[in-house]
């Protein structure tokens, strides 16, 4: 497995964990990432985008809200809601990340951790708020 998707993957656990019972994200962090073997660039990688993600918490759920027609956030599953919180983390603050390869990487994710149903709709939205927010020659 790819070091980054595994970053990511360790990402989804901790903001699954977050999004369902709260808590410290910190405490989450180390907890969960106990359970994974990272280098510790990779580790920090992770950790990178957990912390986008809690500090700009409400600006990426209104982001995803906006994009999502007739999808209202709670309503979506979980692991998919961490998926696009990391998906759109990527597009805006790790421009490194190309766009192809974030979106990619959350279909890939949501293959193994969600439903069938997931990928597509993760790979549409991603796309769609991709083209809004990142762009074209950086995409």
């Amino acid at each position: 497995m790819k070091k980054r998707r595994k970053a990511r993957i360790l990402a989804m656990h901790c903001l699954y964990q977050y999004d369902l019972v709260g808590g410290s994200i910190e405490e989450i962090f180390e907890e969960t990432k106990k359970n994974f073997r990272l280098e510790r660039d990779i580790s920090a990688f992770s950790w990178n985008i957990t912390r986008h993600i809690i500090d700009d918490w409400q600006k990426l759920n209104a982001i995803i809200s906006k994009y999502s027609d007739n999808w209202d956030l709670e309503r979506m599953c979980s692991v998919d809601r961490a998926l696009l919180r990391i998906g759109v983390a990527e597009l805006l603050y790790f421009p490194e990340s190309p766009v192809s390869v974030t979106i990619n990487e959350a279909v890939e994710i949501a293959k193994a951790y969600s439903t069938d149903n997931s990928c597509s709709f993760i790979n549409a939205l991603l796309d769609k708020i991709s083209r809004e927010l990142v762009p074209e020659k950086e995409r």
